[in-house]
């Protein structure tokens, strides 16, 4: 390999950066997804698991990334593709 990524696969790997856009509102906007508890425990691990939904796709961006420089092809772009929709997913369900 020449180091040089295609663009079938930056394009997608870029937009699901989209998410990026959606931190401020999980981690300042007091976005509640699912309701609080009483227990303070186990709003941590809501808030924590509501965070999950806008670094996945950051990760899953690195992970793609890695999977093409590894020669798998294929499953680098599906996973890019996934992480578009879930990058926009993560973008639209506080507004929901």
């Amino acid at each position: 390999m020449n180091g040089i990524f295609p663009k079938r696969l930056l394009i997608p790997a870029f937009v699901s950066l989209v998410s990026v856009l959606a931190a401020p509102l999980y981690l300042f906007g007091n976005v509640q997804l699912i309701s609080p508890s009483t227990s303070g425990f186990v709003n941590v691990l809501i808030y924590i698991v509501q965070n999950l939904l806008w670094l996945a796709p950051v990760v899953l961006f690195f992970f793609s990334l890695e999977l093409h420089r590894h020669e798998h092809e294929r499953l680098a772009l599906s996973l890019a593709l996934v992480n578009v929709l879930l990058a926009f997913a993560a973008l639209a369900l506080p507004f929901v």
